[in-house]
């Protein structure tokens, strides 16, 4: 099942149990809207306010090819971004709810996201500028797992199964930082100067002092009788 909450007072606004089981979210900056990525290759939009169904979007075709692995809004709210199964990502018009454009992938699209400035959207291997759609690919491949961007959007976060923590310059993907260890997770703090990584074994902090990136690694103490973690969100 997925719920809505208010934040302020904690009362449940609304709770979705899709049939098929969900995926990612995404809310739309206006609060207006939340985007459900489900099982049966659709796309949900419900209204945010009372979890009432606003319209389901498919892409062209049906089957495997068309399951999704991640949502997100532009942060003007006038696009979404639809990661897929088939290496592609729709880029739908929240004006019209119809496909503006379908970007190829190298890989596919676990995380995807806008940046805040809203110029770039990356989903690790590749980013494109949302002006003309042109694309820049990493010189050598990651298996990118998560990715965040910096508040001011300078800098691109990038958790890889291979390839570690990758620190990177949107305008140009030029790598600024690489550090080797397997990661998971990226999340850059509201200031921007940190970065935390982690995967189930340990948690890295990289701090940014005087243009140069510094890092340190935690371990994580084993829990439960198995000694396993599993890890499914990191926030700073």
């Amino acid at each position: 099942a997925l719920e809505t909450w208010n934040a302020i007072d904690g009362t449940q606004i609304a709770i979705w149990r899709e049939q098929h089981g969900h995926g990612d979210v995404a809310i739309s900056p206006n609060q207006r809207f939340v985007a459900v990525a489900t099982a049966a290759a659709a796309i949900n939009i419900f209204y945010l306010s009372d979890g009432s169904l606003y319209r389901t979007l498919r892409s062209p075709g049906s089957g495997a090819e068309n399951l999704y692995g991640d949502v997100d809004f532009s942060p003007n709210g006038e696009l979404l971004a639809v990661g897929r199964l088939n290496n592609a990502i729709d880029i739908w018009s929240t004006d019209t709810w119809e496909i503006k454009v379908t970007l190829e992938t190298t890989y596919f699209a676990h995380d995807v996201k806008f940046s805040p400035n809203g110029q770039y959207l990356s989903l690790g291997n590749e980013i494109w500028r949302v002006s003309d759609w042109s694309s820049i690919s990493l010189d050598t491949a990651v298996d990118a797992r998560s990715i965040d961007f910096s508040r001011n959007s300078e800098y691109l976060a990038i958790a890889a199964n291979w390839g570690g923590t990758l620190i990177l310059n949107p305008a140009n993907y030029d790598l600024v930082y690489g550090d080797g260890s397997l990661s998971d997770r990226v999340a850059f703090s509201p200031k921007q100067n940190l970065l935390a990584s982690s995967n189930d074994e340990h948690v890295s902090l990289f701090l940014l002092v005087d243009g140069v990136w510094l890092s340190r690694k935690y371990q994580i103490p084993e829990l439960g009788p198995t000694g396993l973690n599993y890890q499914s969100s990191l926030a700073v």
